[in-house]
């Protein structure tokens, strides 16, 4: 299994987002608990996630039945539940909470095909497979059309050595998330193992230009370009890799420096200037916006939106607006829109 990408990276945060939105349950919460809530969603858009954490937790604790609730403090500690610093290093405790938040929110809303979802990504993320299978099994039965969950299936089969049912969920993910990179690579690679190496090239070409700073792709295609005869191309696949190789360094660095500097605005910057280098410009807005919420007036960020043709909010809109529009695009960690910021 590859590892996670810079361009996945960066989009975990923004799933948790689903604070406004997310499960139900049948008691109405009081209205200390909808202000904490509300100061909660405020302090993660003004990038103080484990202050919003805080306040979430109060909501919780004021409202035990509010599943809205119990869904946004899950996705929280789900997503913050990572040892930053580009590793794949998990706070466990934290995902242990966030687990047992997730489940509440599902058990409180039983038939919302998202509460599945995200309980049962947060198993696969805790590598408790079965749990994860029952619940993505069961966000897909209360949604057939539920491409997250079928993407997680895959990667979970795909983990296992499981091809079969990898190569089947994933196909059914790449038709529902179809500008999804890591679905492209994996399912690619999956394909490769079954000596399916033309339909593996064709993903894998894919995956390559919707994501040009991950490696993966394109080591990949080393070994089916020599598998298929072709040395030319291997050998253009290898400079490219290596390419990615020295970016990935760069954004390493930029990363680590963010997430030291997570306040300065000139550290989201680094990394917003970095994939504006290669033609990512979304995620290059995304960081932008994000150092515009930090100072409203960083000159760099507003000159850089600019030469994207990216409009700029006012100041006293900026964080309704960037809120709003982050809404819109949380559906889950690694979902349709790519680049944006954690």
């Amino acid at each position: 299994m590859p590892s996670a990408t810079p361009k996945t990276t960066l989009r975990l945060g923004l799933a948790c987002l689903a604070l406004l939105g997310g499960c139900g349950g049948d008691a109405a919460p009081s209205a200390e608990a909808k202000a904490a809530f509300a100061r909660g969603r405020e302090l993660y858009v003004l990038e103080k996630p484990f202050e919003a954490i805080a306040e979430i937790e109060k909501a919780v604790e004021l409202a035990p039945g509010w599943g809205e609730a119990h869904s946004a403090l899950g996705k929280l500690l789900v997503t913050y539940s990572d040892v930053r610093f580009s590793t794949a290093v998990i706070d466990r405790k934290r995902l242990a909470r966030a687990i047992g938040e997730l489940e509440r929110a599902a058990e409180l809303a039983p038939t919302d095909a998202d509460a599945a979802y995200w309980t049962g990504f947060a198993m696969r993320k805790a590598d408790r497979g079965p749990e994860a299978v029952k619940w993505l099994s069961k966000a897909l039965a209360l949604k057939p059309d539920h491409g997250l969950a079928e993407k997680e299936l895959g990667l979970l089969y795909a983990a296992d050595g499981d091809s079969a049912r990898a190569i089947e969920h994933l196909t059914r993910a790449k038709a529902l998330l179809p500008k999804d990179d890591e679905v492209l690579l994996v399912l690619g690679m999956q394909l490769e193992s079954e000596d399916r190496l033309e339909e593996a090239r064709d993903l894998l070409v894919q995956a390559a230009e919707l994501n040009p700073a991950h490696p993966g792709p394109r080591n990949a295609l080393i070994v089916i370009y020599q598998r298929l005869g072709d040395p030319a191309a291997a050998e253009r696949m290898a400079k490219e890799f290596e390419r990615c190789r020295a970016l990935g360094k760069r954004i390493t660095a930029a990363s680590q420096h963010f997430d030291a500097n997570s306040q300065d605005p000139a550290a989201c910057m680094g990394l917003a200037e970095l994939y504006r280098e290669v033609g990512m410009h979304p995620a290059a807005i995304q960081w932008a916006e994000r150092a515009l919420r930090l100072d409203p007036k960083h000159a760099p960020a507003l000159e850089l939106l600019r030469k994207l043709g990216k409009p700029v909010t006012e100041p006293e809109n900026r964080t309704k607006d960037a809120e709003v529009e982050q809404e819109l695009k949380a559906i889950a960690p690694a979902g349709e829109t790519g680049g944006e910021p954690r």
